[in-house]
């Protein structure tokens, strides 16, 4: 149950910024007056390409056992339906019986060649998005289990319920969800609409990667895209200095023309995102085999400063995803900005997602307490005047 609910701690920290899919009228598309509402569309949108994408299933293989382990009646919409979703306090009685009623197509895509289509699991994710606010809690873990499913095909090593990496998963999930932009665009256009990618909207940012040559001063670059950065941990410091860490020149081994062996190899930033997105490498091999955790204590402040090629900006911290426990044996909890508040709310409103607990909380005591186990944190860029 644990590893199923943590990935909640990961659609709860990112989805403001991924549920706001930017949909726009095309310059000869209607008035706002004639024109549906966004979430409309979102259904259209989807519907389309499930559609489009749709793949036969493999016959059933009946001594499958591993798809019969938890909520036998948790499980698939009909592609058709997959985002037909409701925006409301609790979900529609349409909701739940398309959560209950085709646990056969899931548990018949058994083959490589059947995998679920990414707009499947997009839609799924859009059910627990939109739904996020329900007060049947059911439904939502019903949900999640349809969610982890479809992700599982195309990501085996999420299958089990063993304990995972919950920054792993994130970063997946982004990829995938960044990987049908393009043809997202093409069936906006064919719809009077723009759709513009999230993950490229939010995330997403540039980097140059550059290696000059010790002895002759050789130098090459490339410019390389990023959706996260993962810091080194040092004992004491401040995620600014680690930071700073990282986008310092490092000596590297590179065979230059010139018969030298060592380089300087260094990151700048070309471009920034809406949100930053930083993980801490807590986690370190340790006699060949096994992992340990590192539980050095690493300064939250709540600002952040970071430069790039089109200068400098400001970052406030907006969530923190920490992990409690040991290599295998552990829990996580997700932290974040009050979902009624603005990033400078005087009275520092924020909750903590404890499984099914939430508590409300401060902002600064976050930065104390989560010290030695902060593993993700997530910064926003403020817009100055």
């Amino acid at each position: 149950m644990q590893t199923v609910l943590k990935f909640v701690l990961i659609s709860q920290t990112v989805f403001v910024f991924i549920s706001t899919v930017s949909v726009t009228d095309a310059p000869a598309a209607k008035s706002s007056a004639e024109k549906p509402s966004e979430t409309h569309w979102l259904r259209r949108l989807f519907g389309q390409l499930v559609r489009k994408s749709r793949v036969a299933p493999a016959p059933d293989d009946e001594g499958d056992d591993t798809k019969k382990e938890t909520l036998q009646e948790a499980h698939s919409h009909n592609a058709d339906e997959l985002v037909e979703v409701v925006t409301v306090s609790a979900p529609s009685e349409e909701d739940k019986e398309d959560l209950e009623k085709t646990e056969e197509n899931d548990s018949s895509s058994n083959s490589s060649e059947s995998l679920q289509p990414p707009p499947v699991w997009f839609g799924r994710f859009m059910t627990i998005a939109v739904n996020h606010s329900s007060t049947d809690l059911r439904f939502k873990l019903e949900a999640l289990f349809m969610f982890k499913s479809v992700i599982s095909q195309q990501n085996p090593e999420f299958a089990d319920y063993n304990e995972k990496d919950a920054h792993e998963f994130l970063i997946i999930f982004l990829d995938q969800l960044r990987s049908v932009s393009l043809l997202l665009q093409e069936e906006a256009a064919v719809m009077g609409r723009i759709y513009t990618c999230p993950v490229e909207d939010n995330f997403m940012f540039k980097m140059e990667n550059s290696r000059t040559c010790k002895r002759c001063g050789a130098r090459s670059t490339r410019e390389e895209d990023f959706i996260s950065l993962s810091l080194k941990l040092v004992y004491g410091s401040s995620v600014q200095e680690m930071l700073k860490d990282y986008l310092m020149e490092t000596d590297v081994y590179f065979r230059c023309d010139c018969g030298a062996n060592t380089s300087g190899q260094q990151y700048i930033f070309e471009t920034l995102p809406r949100v930053l997105i930083l993980h801490l490498k807590r986690f370190r091999v340790a006699q060949l085999v096994l992992t340990e955790k590192l539980y050095y204590p690493v300064k939250l402040f709540r600002e952040l400063v970071v430069s790039s090629r089109q200068g400098d900006s400001w970052y406030s911290l907006m969530s923190v995803i920490s992990y409690i426990g040991w290599r295998k044996e552990g829990h996580y909890i997700s932290d974040g900005l009050h979902p009624d508040v603005e990033l400078d709310d005087p009275g520092d409103r924020w909750l903590t997602y404890n499984d099914s607990e939430v508590i409300e909380i401060q902002g600064a005591s976050v930065c104390q307490e989560r010290e030695k186990i902060a593993y993700v944190l997530f910064y926003q860029r403020q817009v100055r005047g």
